[in-house]
């Protein structure tokens, strides 16, 4: 179904009868409870983005002896943007991993090509959600650290973080 055809929908309800429907659907989804638990409190959300970020940092502790297990890194970023309400820490948790997986490759001299796929994916998103959302201010020196910390030989990355730093600087500017 379309989002459209939802608020239509919708906008045939009453008031009472569309909190009621809330309800029913906070009752029977997980999902929606998890997303109504992050939106009321604040607090709940920044402990979630915690434990994601122990999660990565777990998933990298036996790297290089095993191999990374991308399935678990996706499903701790994907399961954080499916439920969390602010486009902040969803920014926050992908450059996060981006930083821990920079830092695994400098120090362990690694050049994984999956990575290198999955580190430009992530970085892409995160980009989309920074300009999406006017956070450019607020992530300005994580972006350029990123930018600058250049481990990686990979042309594409390379590519995407010059195009990154010059549409950055462009977007700078207009805020």
């Amino acid at each position: 179904m379309r989002e459209a055809k939802l608020r239509e929908y919708l906008n045939t309800l009453e008031t009472n009868q569309l909190k009621e429907e809330i309800v029913e659907v906070f009752k029977v989804f997980d999902d929606v409870k998890n997303y109504y638990n992050l939106k009321i409190s604040g607090k709940l959300e920044e402990s979630l983005l915690r434990a994601c970020k122990e999660r990565l940092v777990e998933e990298f502790s036996n790297y290089p002896n095993n191999k990374i297990r991308y399935y678990k890194i996706s499903e701790i970023l994907m399961e954080f943007q499916n439920i969390s309400t602010r486009a902040y820490d969803k920014v926050d948790l992908m450059l996060y991993y981006i930083d821990l997986a920079m830092g695994y490759i400098q120090l362990n001299g690694i050049r994984d090509e999956k990575l290198i796929i999955s580190l430009e994916g992530v970085f892409e998103k995160a980009l989309n959600i920074i300009f999406k959302n006017n956070l450019q201010e607020q992530f300005k020196e994580a972006i350029e650290l990123i930018i600058n910390k250049n481990v990686i030989n990979s042309e594409d990355l390379k590519c995407i973080l010059q195009d990154t730093k010059n549409n950055f600087q462009v977007k700078l500017k207009k805020v």
